[in-house]
């Protein structure tokens, strides 16, 4: 690999992850993809301890609760499209050079 990566194709982009052997940028990787499950394990588990206590505060129907649990989900696989699409814009065109 060098010191220069090479333009990589979006198939092959993390192909390097598999073939080089154990450095920084595989704990990096590791590193982001767990706080990345974490994040959204914690804000969807949240969400219906929170339906739990909202319930009868805010007296809401069954179909306003539907809809506050179904708008986390949504917002989640918006946030992960987003910032995919993101992390593939801004990540996978960079070229590094030591």
């Amino acid at each position: 690999m060098g010191l220069v990566m090479e333009q990589r194709t979006a198939t092959g982009l993390f192909e390097h992850l598999e073939t080089d052997r154990l450095n920084l940028g595989h704990l990096k990787v590791i590193l982001l993809s767990g706080m990345g499950f974490f994040t959204d394990a914690y804000d969807l588990f949240n969400i219906g301890v929170m339906l739990l206590i909202l319930t009868p505060l805010w007296g809401l129907t069954n179909l306003q609760k539907g809809l506050l649990a179904s708008a986390a989900l949504w917002a989640t696989v918006a946030g992960q499209l987003l910032f995919g699409r993101l992390l593939l814009t801004f990540w996978a065109g960079r070229r590094s050079t030591a």
